[in-house]
């Protein structure tokens, strides 16, 4: 008859509370965060190209619009909201002071360049997120802030199927103030893109699940271009969570094994190589 190995339970964290795990179990559910965690990406990614590709925009009921952003296309782009059927109006996220949007139907961007250059910018922003898979860009809208305009924290959530993230372009304007702060799992971050503001093109991109806000505006002209970013819908759907669950588990389990199991001095995962 074979001698039974005792079952003595350790506390595991499963994420919510304290649970009982054998030691065997306890090195399943090691290698198992192991296989799975995600160590590269973060809530954000920014680029910025004083090297720049311009878009060519041309607004519907207008024309071309120059860059950097000129006062007199500034005021045309105003002209074109308050007479369109389209234009977005500023919501409770926005200042309702200097601001002012264009949904994707009203403009477009036709240099034949800008579809490479823009692809460029989005595999080095996902590069920075950690997105995997194929990714899609859906043009959502222009938007203009003027001085006294900003937006309030807010998440930009699941707007359309697919969709996992946004990705906003500060085209080539004057602008001074505006600064950008993004917030994740009491993480911070403030982006302030004034000194890049004439004479380049920044990028940022988020994942939805990231809060966003946007100081005052305080003089100038802020020119936004935003896409959404979407993944396969068969995708399990990518988020800032996930990046952040896998390493609080890693985090709790490597506590356990230091405070119930000190008597295992190593544990040995053989890799496979191909």
């Amino acid at each position: 008859m074979n001698k039974q190995i005792p079952m003595t339970k350790k506390p595991y964290y499963d994420g919510s509370k304290y649970t009982s795990i054998h030691v065997d179990d306890f090195r399943e559910q090691l290698a198992d965060c192991l296989e799975h965690a995600q160590f590269r990406g973060n809530f954000y990614g920014f680029q910025n190209s004083p090297d720049y590709a311009d878009p060519g925009l041309y607004i519907t009921d207008h024309g071309p619009i120059s860059l950097p952003l000129t006062d007199h296309d500034a005021e045309a782009f105003m002209g074109v909201c308050e007479g369109s059927d389209t234009a977005i109006k500023p919501t409770s996220k926005s200042s309702p002071k200097g601001t002012w949007e264009l949904d994707y139907g009203s403009f477009e961007c036709r240099n034949p360049s800008w579809s490479s250059y823009l692809q460029q910018i989005v595999e080095q922003c996902m590069d920075q997120l950690g997105a995997k898979g194929p990714v899609r860009l859906k043009k959502y809208g222009l938007s203009l802030y003027r001085e006294g305009a900003s937006y309030m924290p807010h998440e930009d959530g699941e707007k359309q199927p697919g969709m996992f993230g946004t990705l906003v372009l500060f085209l080539p304007s004057d602008c001074r103030g505006g600064r950008v702060h993004l917030t994740h799992d009491k993480e911070m971050v403030s982006l302030d893109t004034e000194q890049y503001s004439s004479h380049s093109i920044s990028a940022l991109a988020w994942y939805s699940d990231v809060s966003h806000e946007m100081d005052l505006v305080n003089s100038g002209n802020r020119l936004v271009l935003t896409y959404h970013l979407l993944q396969d819908q068969r995708m399990p759907r990518q988020a800032a969570s996930m990046l952040t669950k896998t390493h609080t588990r890693l985090g709790e389990l490597l506590r356990i094994w230091n405070q119930e199991f000190d008597d295992i001095e190593k544990l040995i995962f053989p890799l496979e190589y191909g």
